[in-house]
């Protein structure tokens, strides 16, 4: 990543941190950075929708139609919402990846 000021809510000594689900702009979640094409990029932008109430049928829709690697890359998903998960504190975060990965490791596909 050439700019990682980009995914840093504060580089400030002793209180530099990444950003948080809810603090990414749509602007750094666009292809065209280093963030926004990424698997990570694309479950951020997918939080982010869970939690403007978009329908998760369509939100991994989405994610099957951008990610050509969707089945292979589909654990990996699980386990990064997974981590999200465990880890958030904001609770609409927690519960937006709770029933995200929820989602995607019960998908059944050709049924």
């Amino acid at each position: 990543m050439q700019d990682y000021a980009r995914v840093m809510a504060s580089m400030a000594p002793n209180q530099a941190r990444l950003k948080q689900v809810t603090e990414f702009a749509s602007r750094d979640l666009t292809d065209s950075t280093e963030l926004g094409a990424t698997r990570l990029g694309r479950l951020v932008i997918a939080l982010q929708q869970m939690r403007a109430d978009l329908e998760p049928q369509t939100i991994i829709s989405q994610l099957q139609a951008e990610m050509p690697d969707f089945l292979e890359a589909r654990p990996l998903l699980v386990d990064l919402l997974g981590f999200v998960e465990r880890k958030a504190p904001e609770a609409d975060v927690r519960t937006a990846a709770e029933v995200l990965g929820a989602r995607l490791k019960n998908q059944r596909f050709g049924v």
